[in-house]
C-alpha cells in the first residue's frame, strides 16, 4: 500500500493493551502499573531503580523487573516450542520472544527504552505526553488520507475478501507510521521523541497483529487457506501478509506455509508470497533461508545491506530458486533494498 502513517485511532490515549493474560506473573514493582491485564508506564517510577545504587530498595525492584522480563520470555518461548512440536515442526532454534504474552511484550518494550540517566528517566512522562500529541496528529491526518484512499478502491466482492483486506489496512498503516518524517510534508519529529513515538506505534502494531492472528487462525480452521479463485488475488495476498506478520505465533505461520505450498504449485496462491513466508519461517526454525528474501541490518565491512544466512550461498543457485518462485534477480532485489533503507557503508 502506498499510503503511510494512516491507521485507526482506537489506541489514542489508551494504555498498552494485553489481551492475553501473562504466563509469568509480574513482580510487585509493576503491579500498580497493571490494570485488567494492561500495562501503563505511567510516571515511569518503576524504572527509577535502573539508576539506583546496588543494594537499594529501588535497585532491587528494578532487578525484579528485569528478572520478570527474562522469565516471561523464557516461558513464552517454551510454550511456542511446544505448539510447534505438536504439529511436528522444528523448534529448537526458535529465538526467545514473548510469543503471544502481551503483558510481557508491553513491559519489555517500555523497560528497554533507551534511557541514559535518572534525569532522562524523570523526563519520560512529559516526553511521552508530547510524543503522543504528535502521534495523535499523525493519526488524525492518517484518517483523512484513509478516507480518500478507501473511497478510490473498488470494494471487494465477498465478505471473506473484505475481512482479509480490511485487516491488512490497520496493520500496514500502523507499520508505515514507523517511517514518519521520511516524507517532505511530515511535521518534524524531535530526535528525543522518536523512541517514544515508535514505542506507541509498535504497541499498536502488536495489538493489530494479535487481533489478526486470532482472525486468521479461525478462518483457516473453518475454511482452509483463502485461495485466489475463492477470494481473489488481493485478498489471498492479504491473508499471506497477515501470516507473514504473525511472528508471535510460529505454529500458525508453519500451518499457513504448509497450506500454501501445494496451492502455490497450482496457481491458487502466489509463488512469491510463499517464498517470502518460507524464508521468514525457516530462518526462525532452522537459521537458514532459501530464496534470499530476508535481509539483515548493516554490518561493518559490507558495502551493501547483507543477507541473513542462506541454506547455500551460490548466487547462480539462489537466482534459479528465486526465478522458480517468480522473484527477480538477487542483485536487483539487493539494490531495491539499499534504495529503500539506505546502502551500508563498507570499511
Amino acid at each position: 500500500m502506498a499510503l503511510r502513517g494512516l491507521w485507526l485511532a482506537l489506541f489514542i490515549g489508551a494504555s498498552i493493551p494485553a489481551a492475553a493474560s501473562a504466563q509469568t506473573p509480574p513482580p510487585d514493582a509493576l503491579k500498580p502499573y497493571v490494570t485488567d491485564g494492561a500495562f501503563d508506564p505511567g510516571d515511569f517510577g518503576w524504572m527509577a531503580g535502573r539508576f539506583a545504587d546496588e543494594g537499594s530498595t529501588a535497585r532491587a525492584a528494578w532487578d525484579s523487573i528485569k528478572a520478570y522480563d527474562k522469565a516471561c520470555f523464557a516461558a513464552a518461548t517454551v510454550k511456542a516450542k511446544a505448539a510447534l512440536a505438536a504439529i511436528d515442526a522444528e523448534a529448537e532454534m526458535l529465538p526467545p520472544g514473548p510469543y503471544g504474552d502481551a503483558l510481557c511484550r508491553a513491559v519489555s518494550a517500555a523497560a528497554n527504552l533507551d534511557v541514559a540517566s535518572e534525569i532522562e528517566r524523570a523526563a519520560l512522562p512529559a516526553r511521552l505526553a508530547e510524543a503522543r500529541q504528535l502521534w495523535n496528529f499523525a493519526v488524525r491526518g492518517g484518517r483523512m488520507g484513509l478516507s480518500i484512499a478507501v473511497s478510490a478502491v473498488e470494494p471487494p466482492k465477498s465478505e471473506d475478501a473484505r475481512t482479509l483486506i480490511g485487516a491488512t489496512f490497520r496493520e500496514q498503516l500502523a507499520r508505515h507510521m514507523l517511517s514518519w518524517g521520511a516524507e517532505e510534508g511530515d511535521p518534524r519529529l524531535p530526535a528525543e521523541l522518536r523512541p517514544l513515538f515508535d514505542y506507541l506505534t509498535w504497541a499498536m502494531i502488536a495489538t493489530e497483529d494479535r487481533r489478526n492472528r486470532k482472525m486468521l487462525r479461525g478462518y483457516i480452521a473453518e475454511k482452509g487457506w483463502p485461495t485466489i479463485s475463492a477470494v481473489g488475488k488481493e485478498a489471498s495476498h492479504a491473508a499471506w501478509l497477515l501470516a507473514q506478520h504473525a511472528d508471535e505465533d510460529p505454529a500458525l505461520q508453519v500451518e499457513a506455509l504448509r497450506l500454501m505450498e501445494p496451492l502455490a504449485k497450482t496457481g491458487e496462491a502466489s509463488k512469491s508470497d510463499y517464498a517470502y513466508l518460507y524464508d521468514r519461517v525457516m530462518l526462525k526454525l532452522t537459521g537458514k533461508q532459501r530464496y534470499a528474501t530476508q535481509f539483515g541490518a548493516c554490518e561493518a565491512g559490507h558495502a551493501v545491506r547483507p543477507l541473513l544466512p542462506m541454506a547455500q550461498d551460490d548466487p547462480v543457485l539462489i537466482d534459479a530458486a528465486r526465478t522458480e518462485m517468480e522473484l527477480g534477480p538477487l542483485a536487483d532485489y539487493r539494490k531495491s533494498m539499499d534504495e529503500t533503507f539506505g546502502a551500508c557503508g563498507g570499511d
